[in-house]
This record gives C-alpha cells, sequence and structure tokens, in this order.
C-alpha cells in the first residue's frame, strides 16, 4: 500500500499548469440503449430476485455507447462521493498550476483507498465546500446531481448516468481534467483496501483490471450500497455505476451489486464467444 501510495505521490508531482488537452469524452454524442447487458435473459431473471430500488448505466468505451437500467432515478451517493471531491480538489489545483500538498496527498489516499471519511471530509473544505463541488459538477455536465444544502456529501444525489459521466472525466482524455490528474485518481481507484474490493471488480478475470470506488450508507429505510469504476482488459473497456438502495442488510447489497457487475462483465466478451457484443 505504501508503494502504490508513493508511486500515486509521484506520478501527482508532474502535475502542472499545461494539462495535457484531448477530445472532451463528454463531448460525443451518446447512443441511449434500453437493451445491452440490462436487458438480457440473465440480467432480468437476476434482477427479479433482487429487493430494494436498483439503478445502474454502463458506457461501453470502445463501442461509445451507452446503456442505462431506469434513468433518471436518484439514489445517495454515499461514499462514491469521495470520487466527486477528489477530482474537484484536482481540478482546483490543475486551474491554479500547483499541485496537492503532501498532507492533501495522504488525505486522498486515505479517502479513496480506504474510504476514510475524516479524509473525505478534509477534501471537501479543501474543495471549497457545496460551492466548488457544484461549480466541477456543472462544468463537467453533471446536471442530475442535487447537493445536500447542509453540505453533507454522504447525501448528495444522484443519477447512474451522471456518475458514468463523472467516471468520463476521470477515466478518459478529456478538456476538463488533465491526464496526470486522472492517472493519478485513477492509480488510486486501482488500490482499493481488499475489503472494499467488491461491486465493479465483480466477475472480473486477471489480466484485466477495475479501478473502482464503492459506497455503503445504513438509513432508516435500508442500506444504500453503491459502487462505481472502470474495467478494462481481457478485450473489454466499459464505465460501470450500479446504485442501490432500501437493501435489508450491508452483505445483500454488496452481493446485488456484485451480481450486476459480474453478468456485465459476461456481457462484453469477445464477439466470437458473445453474438450480442459486437453491437454493445
Amino acid at each position: 500500500m505504501r508503494g502504490a501510495r508513493a508511486l500515486a505521490a509521484l506520478t501527482l508531482a508532474a502535475l502542472g499548469a499545461a494539462a495535457l488537452l484531448a477530445v472532451p469524452a463528454t463531448a460525443k454524442r451518446h447512443r441511449r440503449l434500453p437493451a445491452g447487458p440490462f436487458a438480457t435473459v440473465a440480467m432480468r431473471a437476476f434482477l427479479a430476485t433482487r429487493i430494494g430500488d436498483i439503478t445502474a448505466a454502463v458506457y461501453n468505451v470502445k463501442a461509445q455507447r451507452m446503456h442505462v437500467y431506469r434513468p433518471g432515478v436518484l439514489l445517495e451517493d454515499a461514499s462514491i462521493a469521495k470520487v466527486d471531491i477528489l477530482a474537484t480538489v484536482l481540478h482546483e489545483a490543475q486551474q491554479s498550476g500547483t499541485i496537492l500538498s503532501p498532507q492533501q496527498q495522504q488525505l486522498a489516499a486515505g479517502a479513496i483507498e480506504e474510504s476514510d471519511n475524516g479524509d473525505a471530509q478534509a477534501l471537501w473544505w479543501d474543495a471549497g465546500g457545496n460551492p466548488g463541488i457544484a461549480a466541477f459538477n456543472a462544468e463537467i455536465g453533471m446536471t442530475h446531481t442535487i447537493l445536500d444544502p447542509q453540505g453533507i456529501w454522504g447525501h448528495y444525489e444522484t443519477t447512474a448516468r451522471d456518475q458514468i459521466r463523472l467516471l468520463e472525466h476521470v477515466a478518459l482524455p478529456n478538456r476538463i481534467l488533465g491526464y496526470r490528474a486522472r492517472s493519478y485518481e485513477l492509480g488510486l481507484m486501482h488500490h482499493i483496501d481488499p475489503v472494499q474490493d467488491w461491486g465493479v471488480s465483480g466477475g472480473v478475470l486477471a489480466p484485466a483490471t477495475a479501478a473502482l470506488k464503492n459506497g455503503w450508507l445504513p438509513l432508516g429505510s435500508g442500506w444504500e450500497i453503491n459502487s462505481i469504476g472502470q474495467v478494462s482488459g481481457r478485450y473489454r473497456d466499459y464505465l460501470l455505476a450500479v446504485l442501490t438502495s432500501g437493501d435489508p442488510s450491508m452483505s445483500y447489497g454488496v452481493a446485488t451489486v456484485d451480481g450486476i457487475s459480474q453478468l456485465v462483465w459476461e456481457y462484453f466478451q469477445p464477439a466470437r464467444f458473445h453474438p450480442h457484443s459486437a453491437a454493445a
């Protein structure tokens, strides 16, 4: 873990004012298809066995196609908000031509790799609180994410599609967040505490890798269990966001998110094995 943090710190140290420019991922007009992995017989059968509120979205990077399950459904962020918080801090540093301080790098590692709430809260203040987060979200087009008016970032409300938009700016070339900043945040998301390595990584086989951040929050109506991230390798490259609420327990919600993620992984297997993947 220390080696991973050191590597991430070295990567960030190269961050300067001259961010690399590329075609923004969000400039493309993605086709939103109701079919895809959420319409397969296997996925429908699995979803029919689960209780609670579920929404999900996946963006196939190679085909530039978006699939959304129950678009527009708003659920609370829980700890996936930490990806948004760190992205805001990195963007602000990039704009001012500075890099994160050693203390901020330590906070970033704690917030993403270990999901430490205290570290995330300190970064939230560094980001400028709600106004800073709102400004960044507006710039990247997260138009359906609602910030908690009291600034409780775990209670931000968001859609699966908005989380894909965030992932596009963290994982793919764009004009908002430069290469070195994106590499830094993705590097942390690749080194999640093994205990928290579930969700988007469900079903993923080496040498493919998953960069992810999960969130879990107990509420009076049940658990909020979320997972967002990128999967790449073994002929796959996709961004995935799965949000759930009303889960009777954390383990139940994790099983739901894992199951959906595994079926998405299986759906995007190479065309010679899967007749639908070429059109995915």
